[in-house]
């Protein structure tokens, strides 16, 4: 499912533990209100979207190719934080 019109940034929360793996929930909304939520791991600068969920649905880029490119606003927000190498369909390094 993709998104109608520009996402929308509503709330960002991230986790990390000492070994500097980490976890990042950026929450948007689309045009219509709809809520995606985007899932990222990462180790250092390189990172994994491990899942998106749109409303109730909990989706795998792995499995679904339209996941696999993401949207430039989560692309931009989590270079800001510092993954710079984001692959959808990287292994997951956690």
């Amino acid at each position: 499912m993709s998104p109608a019109g520009e996402l929308v940034v509503i709330n960002v929360e991230k986790w990390q533990n000492a070994t500097g793996l980490s976890k990042i929930w950026v929450e948007t909304i689309d045009e219509r209100d709809r809520q995606f939520r985007f899932e990222i791991v990462a180790a250092g600068s390189e990172g994994k979207v491990v899942t998106v969920t749109v409303g109730d649905a909990v989706l795998d880029p792995a499995m679904d190719p339209s996941l696999q490119r993401l949207p430039p606003v989560i692309s931009e927000l989590v270079a800001h934080i510092g993954i710079s190498d984001l692959e959808p369909g990287r292994t997951s390094p956690a």
